[in-house]
């Protein structure tokens, strides 16, 4: 596998490059509750197909799982070598589901839906009630040094499966940041879902009016706003203004700002600072970058997975902003909506 560095400055780049193969394959899926909600923090370990089943210790160093369920129940599994396994999932110290699976092909995807379980569920809103979304919630018992985390969905959502029994602490924080927005008391029963609603505090929020590139309003339409590592999925009103989500008070931060179609820009927001009225910001166009696959010899690669994402030095070089294309039947391909900075290409 080879690696390119590309800098866009708003122009049309091309680049070529030879492809390895391996024997590894990876697995990419999703672990949901047995309602549909997406769970983050369960532990994923691909076991033997036969025999007993280990009894993991959860433990990062000497029992590093397989994957990790993060934002969206999202997982990867890499490196690993075709076969048969018995796919586990652990929720705290619990293994929780057992599901077989046969790695074939170089990339597999899979949903895990698990079975009904007690649950601790909420939603995180603001001081109007609206949901907030892309907040990091902790379950904390007093005797424990090990909190449990979740985040709270594009509703405003989030759900502890096996959450432990008796009184604990919930709190609520911005994903960067070490201060908490709001916390209280719970005590959880055996065996039985709780439903909490955590009201965050009045924070200043930044309200954008973003202008497309020939200076009209960009209204009614979706933007995608990255702070960090999280992206959230907002849409401006018809005077093309967009309100921000609540932001850690840490100094001054940049904001990533798409639009499909569009553009895009980035802007340095200082929490502490929040102007009262709109800021006015002008999308620049997108930059895009065109390419070829081969092998060593020449030769077109198709259908090569073709991955992309920011590198320092790059005006925003934070955040799950990395995508995927595939090459044509010529082995051609072409990655657009970039902004201007540094990239890495690889396949």
């Amino acid at each position: 596998m080879l690696l390119w560095v590309a800098t866009l400055v708003g122009l049309t780049a091309s680049i070529a490059w030879g492809q390895a193969g391996g024997d590894f394959v990876s697995l990419e899926g999703v672990v949901l509750s047995h309602d549909g909600k997406a769970i983050y923090g369960a532990f994923i370990y691909l076991d033997p197909p036969e025999g007993d089943l280990p009894q993991h210790t959860l433990d990062w160093q000497s029992d590093r799982p397989d994957g990790f369920s993060v934002e969206g129940g999202r997982f990867l599994i890499t490196g690993k070598p075709p076969g048969k396994y018995r796919l586990t999932v652990w929720i705290g110290k619990q293994r929780v589901h057992v599901l077989p699976v046969e790695l074939k092909s170089d990339k597999q995807k899979i949903e895990i839906r698990l079975p009904p379980l007690p649950a601790l569920k909420g939603k995180v809103v603001d001081d109007e009630g609206k949901p907030v979304p892309q907040m990091m919630v902790l379950l904390i018992k007093p005797e424990s040094k090990e909190p449990r985390m979740s985040v709270s969905d594009s509703n405003g959502e989030f759900v502890f499966l096996l959450p432990p029994v008796g009184e604990a602490n919930i709190v609520v924080m911005a994903m960067v940041g070490n201060q908490p927005l709001t916390q209280q008391k719970v005590v959880i029963a055996a065996d039985k879902s709780e439903d909490l609603v955590l009201k965050l505090p009045k924070l200043p929020r930044l309200t954008v009016k973003l202008l497309k590139v020939d200076g009209k309003p960009l209204s009614n339409a979706p933007v995608a706003v990255t702070v960090w590592f999280e992206t959230s999925e907002l849409k401006t009103d018809e005077n093309g203004c967009v309100v921000l989500p609540p932001m850690s008070q840490v100094g001054k931060q940049k904001v990533l700002l798409r639009a499909k179609g569009e553009g895009w820009a980035i802007i340095t927001v200082d929490p502490k600072q929040i102007p009262t009225e709109p800021i006015s910001v002008r999308l620049q166009p997108f930059a895009s970058v065109s390419g070829k696959v081969v092998n060593p010899e020449g030769e077109p690669i198709a259908d090569a997975e073709v991955r992309v994402g920011p590198v320092t030095p790059n005006p925003f070089p934070i955040g799950n902003l990395g995508q995927k294309v595939r090459t044509d039947k010529q082995g051609q391909f072409k990655v657009g909506e970039l902004w201007a900075g540094n990239f890495f290409f690889h396949g």
